[in-house]
Parts: structure tokens; C-alpha cells; sequence
């Protein structure tokens, strides 16, 4: 993404900030190095799982809790992002 951002004469984060999920190995050997978000993925995907079944059954999902959660991930700032 970086690259075709430089290809159409945008450059991160003067021309648009850019942010990496998950903090892939990759993320640190970009060019410019690639802010990244962490969190835990297998939680997310089963909070969601259950968000969807208890709407297909016809409940209000509880999304407060899954919310409440969400706020324990952390960022990496690198040069992307200013």
C-alpha cells in the first residue's frame, strides 16, 4: 500500500496517514515503518461469532462487554502515522 501510495505522489503520513492491524512482522520493515494496532484477533472473532448468532436468533446482541474489551488494545507508532 505504502508503494502505490508513493506512485500516485502521496507519501505517509504527510499525505495520508496509514495504519497497520495486528501488528504483522512486516510491518516494522516498511518503508517508512508501519503504525500498527494490536489486539486480541481471536477474541474479536468470537465476540463477533456471538453478536451474529444472538441477532440470527432474534436477541439484541451485548455489545457493551465486547466494547469494554476493544479499549484494551495498544498501538505501535511508527512512521505512518503523526
Amino acid at each position: 500500500m505504502l508503494a502505490g501510495l508513493r506512485e500516485h505522489g502521496l507519501t505517509a503520513p504527510a499525505g495520508i496517514a496509514v495504519i497497520g492491524a495486528d501488528e504483522i512482522p512486516i510491518a516494522r520493515l516498511a518503508s517508512p515503518p508501519l503504525t500498527t494496532v494490536s489486539y486480541d484477533l481471536h477474541l474479536a472473532g468470537r465476540r463477533l461469532a456471538e453478536a451474529i448468532t444472538t441477532s440470527l436468533a432474534g436477541r439484541e446482541p451485548h455489545l457493551a462487554a465486547a466494547q469494554e474489551e476493544w479499549k484494551g488494545h495498544s498501538a505501535l507508532i511508527r512512521l505512518t502515522w503523526r
